[in-house]
């Protein structure tokens, strides 16, 4: 392995993180093609859901110089063909000399590179890189519970207030906190809060900023259906679902309202 293999590695996830927002429900994967001299001779990333792998694009730039090369991507490359071929596959084909793995891929479906790759003759690595497994921690959970990963989320002062005296809400994210905030949820499938927050703070729910790259969905844990028919996250226009979740059939005149909105809907 070169001396600077964390170099590249940590490369390999800096690509992988520009695919976020576009490459879910997949992993975000990075891949860097490396030749015997230590030169960088391929790059590439997942950049969309259903279009070419790390893998795949990091040897389209790296053509013929793939050949005896050293690829460094953060996951395992598949072994099955889904929307695109295998990436194992790709690789053995292109003359890859050896691969390094950040980490080892946890669905069923699509694990098994490592074993494809050794029968081809090719050198492999497992890391279990630390970085790795956090960049691929929200699909590892999907595919090994069901479950979705929960950023939580909020803003408090130094004494670990999030609200007045007086019960009101001020004003604590700065600037920055705030652009990075809208950023993620840009990113990111839904936003959740409950019906206090609705009734105090009357958010819009939405992904502001510059392109979002996902609408994420607005959904509000409302068991009685205490949310007015004209909070912000059920006014706002764009093409964004808003859900609310309650525990009763019991629907009173006002939640009626709100369910007669465009693009609303309610759990139970």
């Amino acid at each position: 392995m070169h001396n600077n293999a964390q170099q590249y590695i940590t490369r390999a996830i800096e690509l992988a993180m520009l695919g976020h927002g576009f490459a879910e429900p997949n992993p975000m994967v990075g891949c860097v093609i490396v030749n015997d001299k230590g030169e960088i001779v391929g790059e590439g990333y997942h950049e969309k859901f259903g279009e070419a792998h790390a893998e795949v694009n990091a040897l389209q730039m790296a053509g013929d110089r793939a050949h005896g090369a050293t690829a460094y991507v953060t996951l395992e490359p598949c072994n099955h063909e889904g929307k695109t071929p295998p990436c194992a596959l790709a690789l053995i084909d292109a003359g890859i000399r050896k691969v390094v793995i950040g980490s080892i891929d946890p669905h069923q479906l699509s694990t098994g590179g490592v074993k494809s790759l050794k029968n081809a003759g090719i050198d492999v690595e497992v890391l279990d890189d630390e970085a790795c497994n956090k960049l691929l921690a929200p699909f590892a959970k999907r595919v090994s519970t069901g479950l979705p990963w929960v950023i939580c989320k909020w803003a408090q002062t130094s004494d670990g207030s999030t609200i007045t005296p007086e019960g009101e809400s001020p004003w604590i994210s700065c600037e920055e906190s705030i652009n990075r905030v809208h950023a993620e949820r840009g990113c990111i499938d839904g936003i959740l809060v409950g019906a206090n927050t609705v009734l105090l703070d009357n958010p819009s729910l939405t992904a502001r900023g510059e392109s979002p790259r996902r609408l994420p969905y607005r959904i509000v844990l409302d068991p009685i259906l205490r949310s007015p028919s004209m909070q912000m996250f059920l006014m706002v226009t764009r093409k964004q679902f808003s859900f609310m979740i309650h525990q009763t059939m019991r629907l009173t005149t006002l939640a009626k309202q709100s369910l007669s909105k465009p693009q609303t809907g309610v759990l139970i």
